[in-house]
């Protein structure tokens, strides 16, 4: 039906100007989305349906706590610590980023995001997939920026190839200046020295992540 979506409902519109708090705000909405008989008669607006997660975002943001604003000469250079590589091809789009306070903070956002969950369907849904959408995702919830990285996967013990892969390159406030980890999207494993341990052949290897510093290193 033609403009289907695009309008909100008179009373989803009066329950806007009733609410004093997001909070109180926010229980009405899913208050009304946990009544059945609701969801029966009529099925929410597409645009209703943003508004509530715009509005879960924001709680989402607002129980976290403040984030920390740094410059893009502060993600470049812990880029480079976590990576050891003189000049990464570092796409910086935006003078200001944002990115959360502590470490923990940005655990518990990887507590409730379900990209790992998704299946690994090869050459349609795989490495860049998972890094692009959780970074996109990680932007639009809370704010806070991460860089899909690209590069290769060599074997520590050896330094051989093991492939070209995509993750990202996530940052928090460390306290005493900017942090930087390797986070793998598929598992949600983070690392403090991009290096992660998988069971191969029964026994266990280590995995060296290593961005390829000609390739484009995108900051959502």
């Amino acid at each position: 039906m033609p403009g289907r979506g695009i309008s909100m409902s008179k009373s989803f519109l009066r329950s806007l100007g009733e609410a004093g708090s997001l909070a109180r705000l926010v229980n009405k909405i899913f208050l009304r989305l946990l009544k059945p008989s609701l969801l029966c008669e009529r099925q929410l607006s597409t645009l209703e349906k943003n508004v509530v997660e715009e509005l879960r975002y924001r709680w989402f943001v607002e129980r976290l706590g403040e984030t920390e604003c740094v410059t893009g000469a502060d993600i470049l250079e812990a880029f480079r610590r976590l990576y050891g590589v003189r000049n990464p091809n570092l796409i910086l789009l935006d003078l200001t980023y944002l990115v959360p306070k502590s470490r923990e903070s940005l655990l518990e956002y990887l507590r409730t995001d379900w990209t790992e969950g998704i299946r690994y369907i090869l050459d349609t849904w795989d490495c860049d997939n998972y890094s692009i959408y959780l970074a996109s995702r990680m932007r639009l919830i809370t704010g806070w920026a991460s860089t899909v990285t690209l590069g290769e996967v060599r074997y520590e013990d050896t330094w051989e190839l093991l492939g070209y892969h995509a993750w990202l390159t996530v940052y928090y406030e460390g306290g005493d200046g900017l942090a930087a980890e390797a986070l793998e999207p598929q598992t949600d494993e983070l690392s403090r020295d991009a290096r992660f341990r998988i069971l191969e052949d029964g026994g266990w290897r280590t995995l060296v992540y290593r961005p390829v510093e000609s390739w484009p290193q995108i900051i959502f």
